[in-house]
């Protein structure tokens, strides 16, 4: 129990002195962790709901053995920078918290070096380069030939275009005519179909021309390599 601040001032000058010794910064931040004790691991969770929402990471709950059987530890920690006066103040702080949600004891402090995740160093690829550089791969994938560029192209937008017109209207027809048997109806929409096929014809026409005004300067896929280089 941390009754008041002065108390603690020499034990706590000895333990930040073996942390310096240790080669600890404590004159920056560290990772300081708090312990709570209760036999009740419900009163432990109010508590560690109120330390959340105040800042504090939550770390384990946990069952202690031997003289401590029965009872239970909260372990929070958060990472700060603390002197010797400020973590006495800390700890007189969470002796009163620990009184205010009626657990048995604040048990302490520990602390730790604070393990900063590893920056990127210059070897690594940042998102964009990787987009980059899985476009130009994509790009050398493709077939080099301009003509069976525009080939595949064309054929694709072609069917896109009628395809789809195409298997509409002959699912539609087919289903009207088992009904009504109607020649001159069937008739109709053979030229319908042929209709839709033309349409698909013209849009394939219209994709080829676009393509070849686009690759008039050269070789698409070379310029595809000189806009992401």
């Amino acid at each position: 129990m941390y009754i008041d601040e002065a108390s603690q001032i020499e034990k706590l000058a000895i333990a930040f002195a073996e942390m310096r010794k240790a080669g600890w910064d404590t004159d920056g931040e560290l990772l300081w962790g708090y312990l709570f004790i209760d036999s009740d691991p419900r009163k432990l969770d109010a508590l560690r709901k109120h330390l959340e929402r105040i800042g504090f990471a939550f770390v384990d709950v946990f069952e202690l053995a031997d003289q401590n059987a029965g009872n239970h530890m909260l372990h929070v920690e958060k990472v700060e920078t603390h002197g010797l006066s400020s973590l006495a103040r800390r700890n007189v702080e969470f002796s009163n918290l620990a009184l205010e949600f009626g657990v048995r004891d604040y048990d302490g402090w520990d602390a730790g070096k604070v393990e900063r995740p590893s920056s990127r160093g210059s070897s690594l690829k940042s998102e964009g380069q990787l987009h980059m550089e899985a476009s130009k791969e994509s790009l050398k994938s493709e077939p080099r030939s301009k003509s069976a560029y525009l080939f595949v192209n064309t054929i694709k937008n072609g069917l896109i275009s009628g395809l789809p017109v195409l298997f509409g209207e002959f699912a539609w027809t087919y289903r009207f005519n088992v009904r009504s048997l109607d020649v001159e109806f069937f008739g109709f929409a053979i030229f319908v179909l042929v209709f839709a096929l033309f349409v698909g014809l013209v849009v394939a026409a219209i994709s080829w021309q676009r393509i070849q005004n686009r690759s008039s300067d050269g070789d698409p896929v070379t310029q595809g390599q000189k806009i992401l280089s």
